[in-house]
């Protein structure tokens, strides 16, 4: 199978494309760029991982208290079933809690634009298109009567961006300018409208204190910003530069005032000279970001060849690609892998630091809700739940490291905070340094599920490569130590049952996204979904010693953890119209619209219930998930990976959801489904779509990969949909234990199947009837055939 995307699934645009959110991505895991077109100009906005703005609120570090007295006076406020809304003390607590995180800081730092600019009496922008075989954008300009291309690529190895126009012909770029982004920095206090008007008359911008133009001389021109830091210590203080070297002779900019007379010389703005015997253009333009006492000045000018950076990413790319590769007949879903794989790959790579919400991708306050920061309730980790079965776990490095970087606060939080051992990570964090949690607050800081949660994809990293060492190295501490909290939360004497039973319960606890804190804390016990997490935290915990040569049974906290696991209350269901169903929290109405799809975490991501399941268990999930009610947002892989995992995913429905959210530059978005959860009748339902682009939502490649082959039962299935999703090929997929698959579903079967060990092991499959297994013994149980492989050993199975 070729495993270059089909042109077809490059992203198009006709005429101009103005909007941020029609422009063409291109990344590196580290900068990430939009490529937007005006009838004047194209211009590439720049964004970093690492680039932010560092200032942060740590004044309520000394006020967090303690859980013991917070919770017993939580206690006292919702006593007989009062409100906490009406608890004087509980307001002033929460208002000085929450205060840091209404700061607009921490927050990605936008590291400016160029602006190409063209003329329009001689040039008219056709479109542009988004290549997605070797992350190339080229932007179509009809100049002069001929069709002209500009091309820009993103240097894999480097923070840097190259651009050429089309050799041998006219240029149609007339000037260049690189603009700082206007809308940040410490003394910015306009509102929007007030910066609306600025820009409106006159068309100048003037260099924000921060910002000092570089003399480059005659074929660059470049900026050094002073970034906001944490501190005004010189080891806190980071530098930004944006450095721009063209191939051509760079002069100042003439033009006459909107006034009247000769305008002012415009900052960083320059005009090109051609050469008329070399009158090809090519440019590049260098990120630098440097701390402490290194400034930009320490880099040399990069003047990238295009031709050199242009197989330097086609060399990778080429490696990306060809890790796994698809075929199906519904053009959707095959667009949606293919599009959904190149994002990831542009925001998050080995060796980068782990994105948040909106990743590389920012300008101005786009890519700036939430602070841009991780939320640890499933946003953060969505990015990475297509990474394993897609063959691309180094994509899943810098969330590892993420981890590494929130596990000493979290062990100090647990320590200080909750009086108990191990770790328990943050509901939201920032990538840069930290003493405290940002919302500590009880309404956000108490989703116990986060814990497990945090560290989840770790022990599936382990599953899905098999790699021991790994395990050993970076994986187990932080699953030891989430295990260490989980127990001694559970073995707290308010997490007895109050019947005189040994029974546990995971209490207090707040909903994801729900109820906050209810009256008599009805709603703040038993949580769902920190119920199965639990329970797979436990799992894997203990799985994890066997893998690592030590036995569960004679480690304390491994037994404890099955003694434990054992006591924990059976799930809640309500009675409804078509019969029981899982609920989010014991007394919850059944008929409540959720923010993200609870009633079916037992499925995903806590992965103790599956097609494998006893029949009354399968029919209770399925009806839980297909009838849970579900604000919109934060559902679009979620839900469907769900209803993928069961079997039940309906490709049509699946299909119209991806084009609701599909936004023109081929990501997919966060729209509003239904009112009265969080939403009403008067709320914009894509109020979401203009905030940046939710990197989250990368993940679809992963609900695609589960509708042709599932693992997390250690069992693979394939193409295990009950309703069919026509012909479908994949080549290279990952599934749990190391195995590297293929598979074809063409005329209404599975015909052909290949399988790889990649460290050895016995192979679980579930085989179509008439198969049997080449190359090696097999046996058949139950219809799951079972073949011992060797490292490296490659077997197919063919109808007999």
């Amino acid at each position: 199978m070729n495993h270059w995307p089909p042109t077809e699934h490059n992203v198009r645009r006709s005429g101009p494309a103005p909007r941020f959110m029609e422009g063409a991505i291109l990344g590196n895991g580290g900068v990430g760029v939009v490529v937007t077109t005006r009838p004047d100009a194209i211009v590439l906005h720049f964004g970093h991982n690492d680039i932010w703005d560092e200032r942060i609120d740590e004044l309520h570090r000394d006020e967090v208290g303690s859980f013991r007295d917070v919770f017993a006076k939580i206690k006292r406020a919702v006593a007989d079933g009062r409100s906490i809304d009406s608890d004087e003390w509980f307001a002033e607590y929460m208002a000085r809690m929450e205060r840091a995180y209404g700061q607009p800081y921490p927050r990605p730092h936008p590291c400016g634009r160029l602006i190409l600019g063209i003329d329009r009496r001689h040039t008219r922008v056709i479109g542009h298109e988004l290549h997605l075989d070797i992350g190339r954008c080229e932007v179509q300009l009809l100049h002069r009567g001929e069709r002209v291309g500009l091309e820009l690529i993103v240097d894999p190895e480097s923070d840097v961006i190259v651009g050429r126009a089309s050799p041998g012909f006219a240029s149609p770029i007339t000037r260049v300018r690189l603009l700082p982004d206007p809308e940040v920095g410490p003394a910015n206090t306009r509102t929007a409208a007030e910066r609306a008007i600025a820009f409106t008359v006159a068309g100048e911008i003037p260099l924000r204190d921060e910002v000092t133009e570089l003399p480059l001389g005659s074929t660059a021109i470049g900026f050094r910003e002073q970034l906001p830091a944490r501190t005004t210590t010189a080891s806190d203080r980071h530098e930004l530069a944006v450095l721009l070297h063209v191939s051509q002779s760079l002069a100042p900019v003439s033009r006459p005032s909107w006034y009247g007379g000769a305008a002012p010389v415009v900052p960083l703005e320059r005009s090109i000279t051609y050469n008329p015997d070399r009158p090809d253009l090519t440019f590049s333009v260098q990120i630098v970001h440097t701390r402490g006492s290194r400034t930009p000045s320490d880099f040399p000018l990069a003047t990238a060849s295009f031709d050199e950076v242009l197989e330097r990413a086609r060399a990778d790319w080429a490696t990306y690609w060809s890790r796994s590769a698809v075929r199906l007949e519904r053009p959707a879903l095959e667009r949606a892998w293919y599009r959904g794989t190149y994002f990831t790959h542009c925001v998050v790579r080995r060796g980068k630091r782990a994105p948040g919400i909106f990743g590389n991708l920012s300008a101005g306050d786009v890519g700036t809700a939430w602070h841009g920061d991780y939320h640890m309730n499933y946003n953060t980790q969505q990015l990475y739940w297509g990474v394993f079965s897609g063959n691309r776990a180094e994509s899943h490095e810098p969330y590892i490291n993420l981890v590494w970087d929130l596990l000493p606060l979290s062990r100090r939080f647990a320590r200080e905070y909750f009086g108990l051992p191990g770790a328990y990570f943050p509901h939201t964090a920032y990538p840069v340094p930290m003493d405290e949690f940002p919302s500590p607050s009880p309404v956000w800081g108490w989703e116990l599920c986060e814990t497990p949660w945090t560290v989840q994809s770790l022990w599936w990293h382990f599953l899905y490569t098999q790699d021991v060492e790994l395990l050993r190295e970076r994986l187990f501490e932080p699953i030891e130590a989430a295990t260490e909290f989980m127990v001694a939360y559970l073995d707290r004497p308010a997490a007895l049952a109050d019947d005189g039973t040994e029974q546990r319960h995971i209490f207090p606890t707040v909903v994801p996204e729900m109820y906050g804190l209810t009256p008599d804390l009805r709603l703040n016990r038993d949580c769902l979904i920190d119920l199965t997490l639990t329970k797979f935290l436990f799992g894997a915990y203990r799985d994890a010693l066997t893998a690592l040569g030590r036995d569960p049974d004679e480690v304390p906290l491994a037994k404890r953890t099955r003694e434990l696991q054992v006591l924990l209350p059976p799930y809640s269901t309500a009675a409804t119209e078509v019969g029981d169903v899982l609920i989010s929290v014991p007394g919850e109405d059944p008929d409540v619209v959720y923010n993200i799809p609870l009633a079916g975490a037992t499925v995903f991501p806590g992965e103790e219930h599956s097609w494998g399941s006893p029949r009354p268990v399968q029919d209770l999930v399925k009806r839980s998930i297909a009838r849970q009610r579900l604000e919109g947002g934060n559902e679009l892989v979620f839900v469907h990976l769900q209803k993928a995992r069961m079997g039940i995913l309906d490709p049509d429905e699946f299909e119209a959801q991806l084009e609701y959210c599909e936004l023109p530059n081929g990501t997919y978005t966060d729209r509003i489904l239904e009112a009265f959860g969080r939403y009403n009748d008067a709320t914009p339902f894509d109020f979401m779509a203009e905030m940046g682009v939710f990197v989250e939502n990368f993940a679809i490649s992963g609900v695609v990969n589960e509708l042709m082959m599932q693992s997390s039962t250690g069992v693979i299935r394939l193409f295990p949909n009950d309703t069919s999703i026509g012909n479908a090929e994949f080549e290279n997929l990952r599934a749990v234990g190391g195995f590297i698959v293929s598979a074809r579903y063409a005329s209404g079967g599975c015909d052909r199947i290949r399988v790889q060990s990649e460290c050895g092991g016995t192979l679980r499959i579930l085989t179509p009837e008439r198969f049997v297994c080449q190359d090696a013994f097999a046996a058949q149980r139950a219809g799951i055939t079972y073949v011992a492989m060797t490292e490296g050993q490659v077997v197919h199975f063919t109808t007999d």
